[in-house]
């Protein structure tokens, strides 16, 4: 029995049904890439253990340490050298010669009025600029959103007169606090009470649940004033202890540091100017290095907390960050 022929192939091939690749296999989709905020660049917040908050903190510092460092020694490390070239006051072994022999030397006089003015800028001005700098590389990076040095400078001078309002809300919250404790303290006895001492514990308390979650809802949340001390309190609620606990861890490690700083300041010879220089110089760039780790730590503890209480979806987060970037 004789087939017909079959038809010749056509010229052009079948279009390929959407959805699938040229060999008939579906198509996989492309993994989520961090830089768009698609995903956590860190551990998964929301059930981090006090252990896992101080190492997800330490993990984001080691990404931009050097980063951070320049930073920070640009925006407030540089006044601490200056300050001790045009006033240099007393060396660290000086301050130690004097509380050894009750002996105060002149050097330990009032700073100048240029040392003074120098302060108050660092204070009010860069210090603000810093923290909130190098909160937004903190937290940013978590989400794949880590800006240059230049964009968060001008990140925290944008958002400079929140910082001071900021500011002015923590201190008379804890002001508010602190006048019935100090109240206590003298109804209850002398200063070195054990009673009087323990009226310092609600103060300690409610000092950790305003501050603890307090940079991350200014940064994330764009709550100002009272309303991120408001902000802090809520999601520190039933997280006291492993909140005080990754903090306290955190603190340790970087007193460690700074008690190998002092050793090395009191090793430094002779007193003047030039010693005054040098052990500032030393302080300066170890607190560059060392300081920006409680921020980071502090990031960590905020995006935990926030995950425990509202949903947290990194994308959301990055959204939140960038709002405030300058365009």
């Amino acid at each position: 029995m004789a087939y017909p022929p079959l038809p010749p192939p056509p010229s052009d091939p079948p279009p390929v049904p959407a959805g699938w690749n040229a060999s008939g296999a579906p198509l996989i989709p492309a993994a989520p890439d961090p830089v768009a905020g698609g995903a956590w660049t860190i551990r998964a917040p929301g059930r981090l253990g006090v252990v896992d908050t101080v190492e997800v903190g330490f993990s984001i510092w080691s990404r931009h340490w050097r980063q951070l460092a320049v930073l920070s020694f640009a925006l407030s490390g540089w006044i601490t050298v200056v300050t001790a070239l045009v006033d240099p006051g007393p060396t660290f072994r000086d301050v130690i010669e004097a509380i050894r022999t009750g002996v105060v030397t002149s050097e330990l006089g009032e700073p100048s009025s240029l040392s003074q003015a120098l302060g108050l800028l660092s204070s009010f001005v860069l210090l603000p600029i810093s923290i909130m700098a190098t909160a937004r590389i903190a937290l940013g990076t978590t989400v794949g959103s880590s800006p240059s040095n230049v964009a968060a400078v001008l990140y925290g001078l944008r958002r400079l007169p929140s910082t001071w309002w900021l500011y002015l809300a923590l201190f008379l919250t804890l002001l508010g606090v602190l006048i019935p404790v100090a109240l206590l303290a003298l109804l209850l006895g002398a200063a070195w009470d054990p009673l009087a001492l323990s009226a310092g514990i609600p103060l300690a308390y409610v000092g950790l649940r305003i501050t603890a979650a307090l940079i991350g809802a200014f940064v994330v949340d764009d709550a100002r004033g009272f309303k991120a001390v408001a902000r802090s309190w809520a999601l520190t609620e039933g997280r006291w202890w492993p909140t005080a606990g990754a903090l306290l861890l955190a603190a340790l490690l970087s007193i460690a540091a700074t008690i190998v700083v002092l050793v090395a300041q009191l090793l430094i010879p002779g007193s003047g100017r030039v010693a005054a220089v040098v052990q500032a110089s030393l302080a300066a760039g170890t607190n560059a290095i060392v300081g920006p780790i409680a921020y980071a730590v502090l990031a960590a503890v905020y995006l935990d907390l926030r995950a425990r209480h509202v949903p947290t979806l990194p994308e959301q987060v990055r959204a939140l960050i960038e709002h405030h970037d300058p365009g």
